[in-house]
C-alpha cells in the first residue's frame, strides 16, 4: 500500500509504528531537501534508537509521550551539524570551527544585524541535555513546564523551540522572564498534533516557495546559503522610488529585543 511504500522510502523497518501523517510529511520534506537543499539533507540522521526513548520517558517522569510528538524522531534522529563550542561537547555534537557551515539548520534561519540564526533539529539525546541545562538556569521552565523539551535550536543557542510531549504544543523561548514562552503553533481541535501541524505547515511553505534557499548573510554569498525564513513570492512588499524597486519582507524574532 502507499503507506508501506512511503515508509520504505524513508528507510523505516517493516511494521514500524510511525503515525502515517509523520511518514507523509517526512517524505515530502526529504523530497524537497534533496531537490533544493542537498547539503542540509545530508546532515539528517537515522531514526532514534530504543535507549533514547527510555531516556525520554524517564526525563518527563514517566509521562505518556504523545505518538504525534514521538513521530518526529522516529523517522530521523535530528541533524549531524556543528554547534557553537560552548555546549557542543555537552550535547554530544561536533564543535564548530571558525568557518563551520552554520547555515544548514533544517528549520531555516535568518541574519539581522549581528544576530545569526539557523535552526537545527536536535537529536533526541541532545534535546534532553539542552532541556536539562535550561531547567538548571530557568526555574519557571522546570516548575511550570515539566513536560516541555527543546527540539530545535540555533547553532549558537540564541533561539530555541520547545514541544510539550503530552499535548504537542510548540513554543518559542523569548529569553525574557515574562512571557517566558510564546506559542509557535495555534491550538486546534486535536489535542496533541501541534508539533505535527507545525512541521506540516513549514513543509507546505517550502513547497510553495514562501521559504526558499538563499544566502542568510548576502554579503558572504554563496557560502551561507540555507533555508531563509524571510518570506518570498507573494508574501513580500514592493515599492519603487526614483526608478529603483525595493522588495522586502519581515520576520518576527521572539528571542530578540527588537522582536
Amino acid at each position: 500500500c502507499s503507506s508501506d511504500l512511503a515508509a520504505r522510502e524513508l528507510g523505516l523497518p517493516a511494521g514500524d509504528k510511525v503515525p502515517w501523517r509523520w511518514v507523509a510529511v517526512w517524505r515530502r520534506l526529504k523530497k524537497w531537501l534533496r531537490a533544493h537543499a542537498p547539503e542540509a539533507c545530508s546532515t539528517l540522521r537515522l531514526p532514534v534508537d530504543d535507549d533514547n526513548w527510555t531516556a525520554l520517558q524517564d526525563f518527563v517522569g514517566g509521562e505518556v509521550v504523545s505518538p504525534l510528538v514521538a513521530g518526529l524522531w522516529q523517522v530521523c534522529d535530528g541533524q549531524d551539524v556543528p554547534m557553537d563550542v560552548g555546549l557542543a561537547e555537552d550535547l554530544g555534537m561536533r564543535a564548530a570551527s571558525k568557518d563551520a557551515a552554520w547555515w544548514n539548520g533544517l528549520f531555516g534561519g535568518y541574519a539581522v544585524y549581528d544576530h545569526d540564526i539557523s535552526m537545527v533539529f536536535l537529536p533526541l539525546s541532545a534535546a534532553l541535555t539542552l532541556t536539562r541545562i535550561l531547567r538548571q538556569s530557568i526555574g519557571m521552565l522546570r516548575t511550570e513546564h515539566p513536560a516541555k523539551i527543546a527540539f530545535a535550536c540555533s547553532f549558537n543557542y540564541s533561539k530555541i523551540f520547545l514541544v510539550d510531549v503530552r499535548d504537542g504544543s510548540v513554543a518559542a523561548w523569548t529569553r525574557r522572564p515574562s512571557p517566558l514562552l510564546e506559542p509557535a503553533a495555534p491550538a486546534s481541535g486535536a489535542a496533541d498534533d501541534g508539533l505535527l501541524r507545525w512541521v506540516e505547515e513549514y513543509t507546505r511553505r517550502l513547497e510553495q516557495q514562501i521559504y526558499t534557499v538563499s544566502p542568510l548573510r548576502p554579503e558572504k554569498a554563496p557560502s551561507t546559503s540555507g533555508i531563509s525564513l524571510f518570506p518570498s513570492g507573494e508574501a513580500v512588499s514592493r515599492g519603487c522610488s526614483r526608478g529603483v524597486e525595493v522588495v522586502g519582507s519581515c520576520i518576527y524574532m521572539p528571542e530578540h529585543p527588537q522582536g
